[in-house]
Parts: C-alpha cells; sequence; structure tokens
C-alpha cells in the first residue's frame, strides 16, 4: 500500500511520551510524596504554583507530545 505509511519508532515514542503523562497524573493523585521534585517546586514556588508547574511539564506536556507524536507517527513521519 503505497499510500499507507507509518513510522513505528515515532508511535512507540509517542505511546511512551503519552503512559509516562498518564502514569505520572495517576501518581499525583494516589501518591504524591512519590515525587521528590514535585515537593522540591512546591517548597521553591509556593504550595499552589509548584503543583502547577509539576502538573504541567511532567504531565500535560508529555500528553501533548505523545498525541503529537502519534498522529505524526500514524502519518509516516520519523522524527529521527
Amino acid at each position: 500500500m503505497k499510500g499507507f505509511l507509518m513510522n513505528i519508532l515515532t508511535i512507540l515514542i509517542g505511546i511512551a511520551a503519552l503512559l509516562f503523562g498518564i502514569y505520572t497524573i495517576f501518581v499525583r493523585s494516589t501518591n504524591p510524596d512519590k515525587f521528590g521534585k514535585l515537593k522540591a517546586m512546591q517548597e521553591s514556588f509556593g504550595k499552589k504554583r509548584g503543583a502547577l508547574i509539576h502538573l504541567v511539564f511532567y504531565s500535560i506536556i508529555p500528553i501533548i507530545f505523545g498525541i503529537i507524536m502519534l498522529f505524526a507517527g500514524f502519518m509516516g513521519v520519523s522524527i529521527f
């Protein structure tokens, strides 16, 4: 099939990033003490702002990146 090319490596990276983001959201809600960086960010930036920064950089951005990589991989785009 000439028109249907997928890039497996890009898809796998997308899946890994997506699972990492989902995992961090799950662990943050069930056992937030597991994240040492979360505590450090809360001490540096305040409880709410530190938690927000951690959520964005360790959950939201990896999920968005994972979704983008999945779409790119299914479209045949190679990131390497």
